[in-house]
C-alpha cells in the first residue's frame, strides 16, 4: 500500500520543510512495512522577486536538494522546482498532482505543522481501516 505524503513549499518556508521532513523522518520508524511512503515536495519559487531579494535563489534551491537526500534515505522522493509560473498555489499543485499519482492514499501536509512521532503510523492504520468501508475520504 503507497501512501503519498504531498507538501507545497515557498522558499520563506525552507526551515519549516527541514523540520517537517525531519520529523516525518523520525515518524516513519512506526510505520507497518506493509505500507511504502513516498514523499512529493514542491518547492515554489515563482512568486518570488528574486533580483529584489536579499537572499539568492540558489541558496533556497540548494537546501532544497539536501532536504531530497534527506528524505530519501526512508522514502521515494519526487522534490520538484515550480519557477515556470504554471503552478500559482498549494491547490493548483495538489490538483495537477492527483490527476498523476497512482497511489493509494496521499497525505497533505503543510511546512508548518508539529506532530507526534506516531502520527504517520496513526493516520495510516486509520486509512486503511477507513478504505474498506469507504471509497473515498478526507
Amino acid at each position: 500500500m503507497v501512501f503519498e505524503i504531498v507538501i507545497h513549499c515557498l522558499p520563506q518556508e525552507i526551515d519549516d520543510l527541514q523540520q517537517t521532513l525531519v520529523a516525518l523522518k523520525r515518524s516513519s520508524f512506526f510505520l507497518s512495512e506493509e505500507y511504502k511512503c513516498k514523499v512529493t515536495v514542491l518547492l515554489n519559487i515563482n512568486l518570488v522577486d528574486w533580483e529584489n531579494s536579499i537572499m539568492s535563489k540558489n541558496y533556497f534551491i540548494n537546501k532544497f536538494r539536501i532536504l531530497e537526500d534527506l528524505t530519501n534515505s526512508w522514502a521515494d522522493v519526487n522534490f520538484k522546482i515550480e519557477d515556470t509560473g504554471d503552478i500559482l498555489g498549494n491547490f493548483s499543485f495538489h490538483r495537477e498532482l492527483y490527476k498523476s499519482t497512482n497511489s493509494n492514499f496521499i497525505i497533505n501536509i503543510d511546512t508548518d505543522i508539529v506532530f507526534s512521532e506516531t502520527l504517520l503510523a496513526n493516520i495510516t492504520n486509520s486509512a486503511k481501516l477507513l478504505n474498506e468501508s469507504e471509497k473515498y475520504f478526507i
